[in-house]
C-alpha cells in the first residue's frame, strides 16, 4: 500500500504542469498585446503634438504674423468704391465708401441700408459728374483770386441786405402788436390815471404822511399803502435811500397810538430779513422807541404791531440782540407778559425767546471777539426764562 500511494502521488504531480501550460501562455500574450498598444499610442502622441500651438508657441506666432500680413495686403489691394450720394434715399451697397456729412438709415422693410445728403447741404457735388477713379483737378485755373475776391464781397453784401431787411420786417410786426409808452402816457394822462414807479409811489406816500395838512385819516392810509410795498427787500432799500425810513421810526414818538401802530406795522415789514435796513434802524434809534412803547401803558393792539416790529429787528442780527439785553428788553417783556389782559403777547413773547435761544446755541459766536461776554448775557436770560418769571401765565400753556 505505501508504494501504492507514492506512485499515485507521481502521477498527479506530472499532470499539474501540463494544465497549467495553456492559462500562463494566454496570460503572456495578453501582456504583450497591451504593451504593443501602449507602445502604438505613445508614437503617435509624440509625433503629433508638434502640430499644436501650446507645444511650439514660436510656430503658431508666425503663422498668426503671416496670416495678418496677408489680410492688410488683401485690404491695401482693394479700392473701396465711393456711394455718390443724392438727395433722394438710395441703396448702399456691400463694399462702397459713404462720404463724410451724409444721412444713413436702415430700411426696417428691405432690410438695406440707405443713404443721401443733408437737408440744406450746400457742398457741390462735383464726384457726380467725375467718372469713377478719376481725381478732381484742384490746381485749375478756372477761376482767378481777384473773381473770388469779389464773389466773396457780394454774398457779404447779400447776406447784409437779407439780414437788415427781416430785421426790419420783425420789427415792424413788433410795432404792430404793441404801443409806444409816450402814446400810453398820453392816454392814461387823459384818463388822470399817472403811471408811476415803486419809488415814486413811496416818495409819493411819504411826503403825504409827513405833510402837516394831511388828516389823521390820510396819514393812516399812506402808512398802510406804503407797508405793501416794503415787504419787498428792494423797495425797503430805498425807502431808505432817500430818508423815508427814519420818517416812520420818528412816528413811533407820535401822540396818536394809531400812528405809531401803523408806523411800527411798516417798521416790521421792513426790517424782516433785511439786515442793510436792520443796521440803519438800530443806528436811528428804533430799539429804543420800540421798547419805550412796550414799557408804557398802550392799547394792545399798538403793543402787538410794536412787538412785531421787535421781533423782525432782532431775528437774525445778534447786534441788535446785545443791545435789547443793554437796555433791558428781558425786564420789558417781562412787565409786558405780568400785565392783565395780554395772554396773546406773552405767547408771541415766549416764542420769541426761545427763537433767540435757539438761534445762539446753534451758532458759532463764540469763535467771534465780537460775541465775547454775550454767552453769559444769553445764559442769565435762560436762568430767567426758567427761574418762574412766567408765574400766572401758565394757564396759557396749560389749556386754562
Amino acid at each position: 500500500m505505501p508504494l501504492g500511494c507514492r506512485a499515485g502521488s507521481r502521477r498527479s504531480l506530472t499532470m499539474a504542469p501540463q494544465g497549467l501550460l495553456p492559462s500562463r501562455m494566454a496570460l503572456r500574450g495578453m501582456l504583450l498585446g497591451l504593451l504593443m498598444v501602449s507602445c502604438f499610442t505613445f508614437c503617435s502622441s509624440h509625433q503629433n503634438s508638434k502640430e499644436f500651438a501650446l507645444t511650439n508657441p514660436e510656430k503658431s506666432t508666425t503663422k498668426e504674423t503671416e496670416r495678418k500680413t496677408k489680410a492688410k495686403e488683401e485690404l491695401d489691394t482693394k479700392v473701396l468704391e465711393v456711394f455718390h450720394p443724392t438727395h433722394e434715399w438710395q441703396a448702399l451697397q456691400p463694399g462702397q465708401a459713404v462720404p463724410a456729412g451724409s444721412h444713413v438709415r436702415l430700411n426696417l422693410q428691405t432690410g438695406a441700408r440707405e443713404v443721401k445728403l443733408q437737408y440744406g447741404d450746400k457742398i457741390q457735388n462735383n464726384l457726380k459728374e467725375s467718372k469713377k477713379g478719376k481725381r478732381l483737378d484742384i490746381n485749375t485755373n478756372a477761376y482767378t483770386s481777384q473773381d473770388l475776391k469779389s464773389a466773396l464781397a457780394k454774398l457779404k453784401k447779400g447776406a447784409e441786405m437779407e439780414s437788415s431787411e427781416e430785421d426790419k420786417a420783425r420789427q415792424a410786426e413788433v410795432k404792430q402788436l404793441f404801443r409806444p409808452i409816450e402814446e400810453l402816457k398820453k392816454d392814461f394822462a387823459e384818463l388822470n390815471v399817472v403811471i408811476e414807479t415803486d419809488v415814486q409811489i413811496m416818495v409819493r406816500l411819504i411826503n403825504k404822511f409827513n405833510s402837516s395838512s394831511s388828516s389823521l385819516e390820510e396819514k393812516i392810509a399812506a402808512l398802510f399803502d406804503l407797508e405793501y410795498y416794503v415787504h419787498q427787500m428792494d423797495n425797503a432799500q430805498d425807502l431808505l435811500s432817500f430818508g423815508g425810513l427814519q420818517v416812520v421810526i420818528n412816528a413811533l414818538n407820535s401822540t396818536e397810538p394809531l400812528v405809531k401802530e401803523y408806523a411800527a406795522f411798516v417798521l416790521g415789514a421792513a426790517f424782516s430779513s433785511n439786515p442793510k435796513v436792520q443796521v440803519e434802524a438800530i443806528e436811528g434809534g428804533a430799539l429804543q422807541k420800540l421798547l419805550v412803547i412796550l414799557a408804557t401803558k398802550q392799547p394792545l393792539a399798538t403793543k402787538k404791531k410794536v412787538l412785531f416790529a421787535l421781533c423782525s429787528l432782532l431775528r437774525h442780527f445778534p447786534y441788535a440782540q446785545q443791545q435789547f439785553l443793554k437796555l433791558g428788553g428781558l425786564q420789558v417783556l417781562r412787565s409786558l407778559v405780568q400785565e392783565k389782559g395780554t395772554e396773546v403777547l406773552a405767547v408771541r413773547v415766549v416764542t420769541l425767546l426761545y427763537d433767540l435761544i435757539t438761534e445762539k446755541t446753534w451758532s458759532s459766536w463764540r469763535d467771534h471777539v465780537f460775541y465775547l461776554g454775550f454767552s453769559s448775557t444769553w445764559r442769565s436770560a435762560q436762568l430767567f426764562l426758567m427761574s418762574g418769571w412766567m408765574n400766572g401765565r401758565m394757564d396759557i400753556w396749560m389749556g386754562g
